[in-house]
C-alpha cells in the first residue's frame, strides 16, 4: 500500500545489456540466463515496494540496449562451442520469456514503456543494412505478441537503418541509450570517447 504523504511521483528504469541467450560459457546457459531474469525481477519487485514507502512509482521504463541476443558468427563472435543453439531458438526462447515477464511486470506497474538499441552481436553483415540486427527483430516479436496490450509502449529507434543511439526523457531528465560498440576508446579511458559522441549526436 501506498503511504498516505507521497512525495513527488519517481518512475523507474530498468536496463537490460548483454543478456546473450544462445551463449554457452562453463557457467553460463539457458538455464541460468532463465535464473537470473527470475532474480532480477525479484529484486526489482522488492526494491519498487520499499520506494514506494514514500514515493507513487506506477511507471516503468525498460532500457533494452543490445546484444541481449548472442548471435551466430562464429569466428567474429566465438568460437562454435560457444553456442548453446543458433539464432532461431535465440529468438524463440527470449520472446517466450519476456512475453511472460511483460504480464509480470505489467501486474507491478501501470505502464510499461519499452526502449530499444541493437548491439554488435545481432548485426548480420556488412553487406546487410544496420536494421538488420537480431536484436530489433527479438523487439519486433515482442511488439506482435503484445500488440493488443493497452498498457505497454514500444518507443522504437528512429531511422532503424542508420540506427546507433536514442535519447529518452523522463521527467525532465534525459538519457542517451547506445550499446556502446561505436564509441571508439583510446588509451583506454572511455569518459573523454563518451563526452565527444555526446556532444556529437545531441
Amino acid at each position: 500500500k501506498y503511504s498516505k504523504n507521497l512525495a513527488s511521483p519517481e518512475e523507474a528504469v530498468l536496463v537490460l545489456s548483454d543478456l546473450h541467450i544462445g551463449r554457452r560459457t562453463p557457467s553460463f546457459d539457458a538455464q541460468v540466463y532463465q535464473k537470473r531474469l527470475k532474480h532480477l525481477l525479484f529484486s526489482l519487485e522488492k526494491i519498487i515496494t520499499l520506494h514506494r514507502q514514500s514515493s507513487k512509482i506506477d511507471k516503468l521504463h525498460i532500457f533494452d540496449v543490445g546484444d541481449n541476443v548472442h548471435g551466430e558468427r562464429v569466428g567474429l563472435q566465438g568460437r562454435m562451442n560457444d553456442y548453446e543453439f543458433g539464432v532461431p531458438e535465440q529468438l524463440a526462447v527470449s520472446a517466450s520469456i519476456f512475453n511472460e515477464i511483460i504480464d509480470y511486470l505489467l501486474n507491478i506497474f501501470k505502464e510499461v514503456h519499452w526502449y530499444d538499441i541493437p548491439g554488435n552481436h545481432g548485426n548480420l553483415d556488412k553487406a546487410y543494412s544496420s536494421g538488420s540486427n537480431w536484436d530489433l527483430i527479438r523487439v519486433n516479436l515482442l511488439e506482435n505478441l503484445k500488440k493488443n496490450q493497452d498498457r505497454l509502449f514500444f518507443h522504437r529507434p528512429p531511422h532503424v537503418n542508420r540506427v546507433i543511439y536514442q535519447i529518452v526523457e523522463i521527467l525532465g531528465h534525459k538519457f542517451l541509450l547506445t550499446h556502446g560498440d561505436s564509441v571508439r576508446v583510446y588509451g583506454g579511458f572511455p569518459f573523454p570517447a563518451i563526452i565527444r559522441k555526446m556532444i556529437y549526436w545531441h
